[in-house]
């Protein structure tokens, strides 16, 4: 009895560790995607810069957001996850400065 109550924690135990890495990949996904769409937005209506002056903020955007799209899609399955942490991490330094650039336009309270 005692073997089948350890059995049965070890299963829920996976159970919620892959629900939490399903839910931090959809998370990113969407947060990829959405700023990929902020960036088209912004390439399609204005050419304002962010903290990064060389590049408009809807560039920015669209790279930012496929780089985070890819590191979930892509690079997470095939390389490995410390990898594609990485990546992301770049993608989220890139987007902070992005959300402090539009918030410097005032378009973004």
């Amino acid at each position: 009895k005692y073997t089948d109550a350890a059995y049965a924690a070890q299963i829920s135990t996976g159970a919620v560790q892959a629900f939490n890495v399903a839910a931090g990949n959809i998370g990113s996904l969407l947060w990829g995607a959405g700023f990929f769409l902020i960036g088209v937005a912004y390439t399609l209506n204005s050419s304002f810069k962010g903290i990064i002056p060389a590049i408009p903020l809807g560039p920015l955007g669209i790279i930012v957001g496929t780089l985070i799209i890819v590191s979930v899609l892509i690079i997470d399955p095939i390389a490995s996850s410390s990898t594609a942490g990485l990546v992301g991490g770049i993608g989220f330094a890139l987007s902070i400065m992005g959300y402090f650039g539009w918030r410097k336009t005032g378009y973004i309270l």
